[in-house]
């Protein structure tokens, strides 16, 4: 999995008062919180943050955390981020720390490819999920799963556990759930011929 390397500064100042401030310096705060550390306040650049986002859902970031002369190194994923309303820039952000020798639970998107033989058929694709949760070691979390649904023709469901998942990774959502249908009615051209097909077998 691809790497980004990120300086961030600690935030002595907590609060809205020095939240405001701290944007309209052109930096965005930030939360960096994990199982083995005490929650630190930090501030990112807005073009470190979009390079991170820019590059996948759980892309590891190689944080230099630096606090006066004293400089740390972390290794972390964007949890999650807060959008101002009014102009959709990022407000907030939560940094995860993890390790690399420990697993971590995330939600990956799925990406549903290929065009179903039931969308030739008159059908149109329906997601029914977006993301799964796995498990696995951080080095291993996949950006995004693809879904092959050229095979689905109309009603025909794709549950969770038809997911090939890479090697060392661990599904944790619910195996029963359906995740992409096909719906709606064959035309009546698609119908003739398909019945003229069966006729001719």
């Amino acid at each position: 999995m691809e790497r980004i390397a990120v300086q961030v500064q600690v935030r002595h100042e907590k609060g809205k008062g020095p939240s405001r401030r701290l944007r309209k310096k052109g930096l965005i705060p930030a939360i960096l919180y994990g199982p083995h550390r005490q929650p630190l306040a930090v501030a990112i650049a807005p073009k470190d943050l979009r390079r991170i986002l820019a590059s996948g859902e759980n892309t590891l970031v190689d944080l230099r955390i630096v606090d006066g002369e004293e400089v740390q190194t972390r290794i972390a994923m964007v949890k999650s981020y807060d959008l101002d309303p009014l102009t959709d820039k990022p407000r907030h952000v939560d940094l995860y720390e993890v390790s690399l020798e420990e697993a971590v639970r995330v939600e990956v998107p799925l990406e549903f490819v290929g065009e179903p033989i039931g969308v030739t058929m008159g059908g149109s694709l329906t997601p029914l999920l977006r993301a799964v949760e796995v498990s696995c070691l951080p080095e291993k979390v996949p950006h995004e799963i693809k879904v092959d649904c050229s095979k689905l023709r109309i009603g025909d469901i794709l549950h969770v556990r038809d997911i090939v998942l890479p090697e060392g990774v661990k599904l944790l959502t619910d195996p029963t759930t359906a995740m992409v249908t096909v719906t709606g009615r064959m035309t009546a051209e698609v119908m003739e011929a398909a019945k003229a097909e069966e006729q001719g077998a």
